[in-house]
This record gives C-alpha cells, sequence and structure tokens, in this order.
C-alpha cells in the first residue's frame, strides 16, 4: 500500500535533523571517544531520534489526526539519519580527515617521511601546509578562516568527487540485486525489522507489556553496567572483562588466546531475529576458529607464521559469497546485464534506476575510481583489482546484512589492501603501488558503517511501505552529498576548536599512525608473496562454495558460511557468547512454546535493542555533561 513519504515537511525535518545526528555521533566518538555509535550495524542515534519523533508524532495524532507523520515520512528520516550517520562515522570520514595532515606533523628525519612517503603523494590528496596541520592538532582555534580552509578545499573536492562516485557506484549495484535478494530469494533484512515495527500507524507494539520489559531489562542493566565508570568501587560483574583465557592455563588449550564471554543486550536482540541456524553458525564458527589455534599448538604447527590464516580465510569466504551470491542469481543478472546493448523490454519501471543506466552507471563509476587510484601511484593491474576487490567485500558484506543481520560487521585485516599487502607482498607491489593502495585505508579499515547495505535496507523498507524507489535513490545521493558538506564543517570545526592530538582521544592521531608507521614499514622492510596465507584464502573460497550449496542441497543442513566471513576480526568475535545466548532463547522457546510463544516473545527481544540505544544515550548524555568518557554499549 502507497503512503506519502517525500512530502515538505519530512525533507525539512530530515535536514534540520541531520546536523543535530552529526554532531552527536562527532562529539561522541570523536571528542569525547566514549562510545561508537556508528560501529554497530544499527546506529543507535538514529534510532533514539526515530523514538523521539514517535513519540511526539503519537501525541499529534491525539490531538489533530489530520497533521501526524505517517510510517513513509517516519522512515524517510531515519534513512536520511542513517546515511548522515554513516558518512560522518568511525570508519569513513573521520579516519580520512585524521590521515590526511598526519603525514605532515609527524614527519621527522628519523623516519624519513617526506623522501619515503610525502613527496610521492600529489598535493592535492593531503594538507600539507605546516600552520593548517599544527592548528588541526594544536586546537583552540576557529577552522571558519580561509587562511586554514584553502588549505582543505582542493583535497576536500578531490575526495569528495570519489566518495559520491563510491555511493552512485553502490546505487547501481543495489538497482542491479535488489530485486533477486528481495523478491526472488526473499531474504529476511532482518536489521529493518524494528524500525517497520515503531513507525505503524496503528501499532500496539507500544502498548506491550513484555516489550517495555526486554527494554527496561536492557536498559538498567547497561546503566548498572556503566555506573563503575563513574565510581570505579561500584559492585558489578563486569560481563566485559570475563575472559576463558584466564581459566585454561595448560597447553595445548591455552592456545585459544582471549576469549572473551561478553553480554550486549542489542547483540542478543538483533540476533534473536534472524534464522536459528544463523545465529547457531556464529558461535560455532567461533569455537571453530578457536579449535584450529588448539590443533596447531597440539601438533605444533603453529610456528608457521600467521597459522591459521584466519584473515585470509575469511577474505576467502567473502570472494565466495560473491560467487555463489552471483550464481543463484544468474538468470535475474544475465537479463540486467543484456539491456547494455539492447533495447529489449525488461521490468524495471519501478526499480530505483532503470537497469540499463544501472549496469552502465556502474562500470563508469568503477572506471572513475580506477583512475583516481592510477593517479595516486597504483598501476592499472592494482587499480582495478583495488577497486573491484573492495566492492566483493562491499557486496559480501550487504549479503549478510540482508541474510544474516549481524549486530557488527568489522572486516580489519580481510579487506582487499591488508590481504594484497600481506600476502602479495609488497616487495612484489612495489613502493609506489604500496603507497598508492594505502592512500585507500580510510574506507578499507573496518566497513562497519558502509553505505551499500544501508542503501538496499532503505529500498527494503521502501518496498514494504509502498515508498517510490527512483524517489529514495534521489533522496539517497542527494543526502549524502549534503552529509558530507555538513560533515566537513562539524568534523573539521571540532579539530580546530579542541585539538587532534591535545583534548581528544588517542585514536584522532593513532588512525594516522596505523596508517603511515605501516606504510612505512611495508615500503623499508620489502615482504614476497606469502604463498601459505595464499593457499589459506584458496581454501576459504571453496569452503564458502562448498557450505553453501549443501545448505541449499541437504534438508536441515546447520551451517552458513555467511556466519564464519564475521570472524575476521576482534569485534565481530566478541559478538559470539551473544549470539548463543540469543540461539539458545529462540531454540529453547520454539521447541517447548511453538511459534505461538515465539510470536509473544518477540517484542521482549526488540525492547532490547531499544532499551541499549536509550542506555547509550543515557550514557552519551553523562558523557557530554561530565566530559569524560563513561560506558560505552559496544564493543
Amino acid at each position: 500500500m502507497k503512503q506519502k513519504a517525500f512530502t515538505f515537511r519530512a525533507i525539512l525535518l530530515a535536514l534540520l535533523l541531520m546536523p543535530v545526528n552529526i554532531k552527536w555521533v562527532t562529539q561522541y566518538e570523536i571528542v569525547l571517544a566514549s562510545g561508537s555509535p556508528t560501529t554497530l550495524s544499527i546506529f543507535y542515534t538514529s534510532v533514539v531520534i526515530l523514538l523521539a519523533l514517535v513519540g511526539v508524532n503519537m501525541l499529534i495524532r491525539r490531538i489533530k489526526p489530520s497533521w501526524a507523520m505517517s510510517q513513509g515520512e517516519l522512515l524517510l528520516i531515519y534513512i536520511v539519519m542513517n546515511v548522515s550517520a554513516s558518512v560522518c562515522s568511525h570508519d569513513f570520514m573521520q579516519v580520512l580527515l585524521t590521515n590526511m595532515p598526519h603525514p605532515i606533523r609527524y614527519a621527522t628525519a628519523e623516519n624519513n617521511w617526506y623522501n619515503l612517503i610525502i613527496n610521492k603523494i600529489p598535493d592535492w590528496a593531503i594538507v600539507k601546509d605546516k600552520n593548517t596541520v599544527d592548528a588541526f592538532y594544536l586546537g583552540n582555534d576557529n577552522f571558519f578562516q580561509w587562511k586554514y580552509m584553502r588549505h582543505w578545499v582542493q583535497p576536500l573536492a578531490v575526495w569528495s568527487g570519489f566518495i559520491m562516485t563510491l555511493f552512485y557506484t553502490f546505487l547501481c549495484i543495489n538497482t542491479i540485486i535488489r530485486k533477486q535478494w528481495s523478491e526472488s530469494e526473499k531474504l529476511s533484512y532482518p536489521l529493518i525489522s524494528m524500525p517497520l515495527e515503531i513507525t505503524k500507524e496503528k501499532t500496539v507494539f507500544f502498548k506491550n507489556p513484555v516489550m517495555f520489559i526486554g527494554l527496561g531489562v536492557a536498559f538498567v542493566f547497561t546503566v548498572i553496567q556503566g555506573l563503575s565508570t563513574i565510581w570505579p568501587s561500584f559492585p558489578i560483574i563486569n560481563l566485559k572483562e570475563f575472559d576463558l583465557i584466564n581459566y585454561v592455563v595448560n597447553p595445548p588449550l591455552n592456545a585459544i588466546g582471549s576469549t572473551p564471554v561478553r553480554v550486549y543486550p542489542i547483540a542478543i536482540g538483533i540476533t534473536f531475529l534472524v534464522p536459528a541456524d544463523l545465529s547457531f553458525s556464529y558461535w560455532f564458527f567461533y569455537l571453530f576458529m578457536k579449535f584450529q589455534y588448539v590443533f596447531g599448538a597440539a601438533v605444533g604447527i603453529n610456528t608457521i607464521p600467521n597459522y591459521p590464516f584466519i584473515n585470509e580465510q575469511c577474505f576467502g569466504f567473502f570472494i565466495g559469497i560473491f560467487v555463489f551470491a552471483v550464481i543463484m542469481g544468474w538468470s535475474h543478472f544475465k537479463a540486467v546485464f543484456s539491456t547494455m546493448f539492447s533495447s529489449r523490454k525488461v521490468d524495471d519501471d519501478h526499480e530505483p534506476l532503470g537497469y540499463r543506466h544501472a549496469v552502465w552507471g556502474m562500470i563508469l563509476g568503477m572506471c572513475g575510481m580506477m583512475l583516481l587510484c592510477h593517479v595516486l601511484g597504483c598501476a592499472p593491474w592494482l587499480a582495478i583489482t583495488f577497486v573491484v576487490g573492495y566492492l566483493i567485500i562491499c557486496f559480501a558484506i550487504t549479503r549478510t546484512r540482508a541474510e544474516l543481520g549481524a549486530p557488527c560487521h568489522e572486516v580489519n585485516h580481510s579487506s582487499i589492501t591488508e590481504i594484497l599487502i600481506h600476502n602479495a607482498g609488497t616487495a612484489t607491489i612495489g613502493a609506489q603501488n604500496v603507497i598508492g593502495l594505502q592512500i585507500f585505508f580510510w574506507c578499507n579499515r573496518c566497513f562497519r558503517s558502509n553505505m551499500m547495505p544501508i542503501q538496499l535496507e532503505s529500498f527494503k523498507m521502501a518496498e514494504q511501505t509502498g515508498m517510490n524507489y527512483r524517489k529514495l535513490a534521489v533522496v539517497l545521493i542527494v543526502m549524502a552529498f549534503v552529509a558530507l558538506m555538513l560533515g566537513y564543517c562539524i568534523v573539521l570545526d571540532e579539530y580546530y576548536t579542541y585539538g587532534a592530538a591535545a583534548n581528544m582521544n588517542g585514536l584522532n592521531v593513532g588512525f594516522g599512525t596505523e596508517l603511515y608507521n605501516g606504510m612505512a614499514t611495508a615500503l623499508k622492510n620489502g615482504t614476497i608473496t606469502d604463498w601459505n596465507g595464499v593457499g589459506a584464502a584458496i581454501t576459504g573460497f571453496f569452503s564458502c562454495l562448498i557450505l553453501s550449496f549443501a545448505k541449499i542441497k541437504i534438508p536441515g543442513f546447520p551451517f552458513n558460511p555467511i556466519a564464519y566471513a564475521m570472524m575476521s576480526s576482534v569485534q565481530t568475535r566478541a559478538l559470539w557468547s551473544s549470539a548463543f545466548i540469543a540461539w539458545l532463547c529462540k531454540v529453547l522457546i520454539l521447541k517447548y512454546g511453538g511459534l505461538r510463544v515465539f510470536t509473544k516473545a518477540l517484542p521482549f527481544f526488540l525492547g532490547l535493542i531499544l532499551g541499549d540505544c536509550l542506555a547509550g544515550t543515557f550514557w552519551c548524555i553523562v558523557s557530554i555533561a561530565l566530559h569524560t568518557p563513561t560506558y560505552s554499549i559496544f564493543p
């Protein structure tokens, strides 16, 4: 059923709330570094803003029903909040802006960065004016002065062109895959369940006592857990510090390394929404990963550098997810790509873009990004490899969210740049290629707030509520650009006010240190191809395909390979115990209560999500009021 969404008031309210959301994210993640709302798949700043709007809308509906906003309008604002948070997130703009001035500030005669790195990077790619850079790190100044702004204009314009090309390419790819995933394969998109539920016009969600119990449990739990950050002597059982390695001291079992058991109400709530086989696979594959460490210690092969090559295995799984998705949708994709040189009519009138537009847009967007890579120093083959590999990772993450709804999908050491640097070998790649490749570190670091799945989930919400795809596509691109411009102004002003190295968390220097120290090490200490890592990636790829086909061919097959791909980083691994709790609850409820009890229990777990979002907001307010880091609901 179609409903109004793209109204003047909805667009205006979204524009007014966008700087509020960006400022909130910036204060919490950059200035205080107290929490990281954009590292979770659900941005709780967006959720709380939506919740406030829903509350106000309920009051308006009681007083003057004709003035109340529709579900489509509320969801449009929520979508814009997600877009703005993604653009200015911990894993995107924040890394980009701190990487640009870093080498000038920290170059010394000892590290020889000028000869090794700086002189090989074009002037328009980073900020090279010493006074502008020093003010960025020392603070107590105002960014909005021409003496500073003029040195940022050119690099920001170049990177903005790349970013908008990237977002447009995402939009083209999402147009190509939307129908196959949403209508043919009917993927579940678990992460949109909560915003859809709370924005229904005749919902009984807020009258459900079970939901309020879940909300209360999560809120009280998280508030109590955080009290020790203010009063260290406050007696709590810290459920973020419990680690099994403290109780496993004898070899070979102690080879498991850090094995934290952590309880995240928001992660339990999200994971409860996914099919049981997926939540089972999440914690099972985590234990299987630990088994590999123990097995290696038992037979003595853990002396092989980088054993058991988890990062490389996960990279192979990402490639496998991509290939399997292409195989599953081959007939659809074949029809879509046939429009490139044909006027044959296909059913794309209701898609975000016409298929012919989407295919050529994707190709031209990729070529534009490859060209920038080449201009920055990458050889043509490496520019092609990077862009294709980067988009494959984004594609796989989008598939993961559409099917698994992972609470977090950090991809750190399994990114295309990490795999090329550490496995292809820096001596093989060459010095200029290393610099050209690593300059894209800012968009390759973790992928937790990636824009591609946000766009696709927006189209799924549009499908559920009858919103116009083409109008939404325009909103996604325009609002991303507006968020980019606002983000530059707000974030850079924070840096020049507080100082990245003076009154802010060490991460603001750490992002640049991570990049340029790693780059200098790679240039000074050339490495050769690691064939063990290459073999592990190939093994991961074929393992993913085997498990994927087994999943669709064998009834009741419990292992979903998408979950294994999530084992590549510390943060996603830390969710295994919450996934276990969610899986156990779901299995017990379905076994002993059946579908009826499950339906009644579902609001409790949605309440856990909302309660943790509200508790995160509570601690954010406390942090801002005290101007000191407090408790973070994740990680």
